[in-house]
């Protein structure tokens, strides 16, 4: 069972790794806000998985481990405060615009009777 476990978390992470190199590469993540933000997403998520797997494969106490824990770890946590303030922010800009488009259809059909 445990084998399993870390081969499907091998697979995991090289799928991982391989979806954010494909996205860093071949899509325009860095015209817009939300592709910048999916990109640091991705290499962090990538960068953990990678972590993990060489605790899991190498050994939990390699060289350099409890540094490079740090590094992603603390880096992550930082990253995703923006992260989630973006994704308010532009929920709220979403439902603001639905909400004046609906106030706008209302007002149509008001003035069409």
């Amino acid at each position: 069972m445990t084998l399993a476990a870390n081969i499907a978390l091998l697979a995991m992470a090289g799928l991982v790794m391989a979806f954010t190199l494909i996205y860093l590469i071949r899509s325009p993540w860095r015209k817009n806000h939300v592709g910048r933000i999916y990109a640091t997403k991705s290499v962090f998520l990538s960068a953990v998985l990678i972590q993990i797997v060489v605790s899991i494969w190498y050994s939990p106490e390699y060289f350099g481990r409890q540094p490079f824990r740090l590094v992603i770890y603390a880096l992550g946590a930082l990253v995703y405060l923006p992260m989630i303030w973006s994704l308010v922010r532009e929920q709220q800009r979403d439902r603001r615009k639905l909400m004046n488009e609906e106030a706008q259809n209302a007002e149509d059909e008001a003035a069409a009777k």
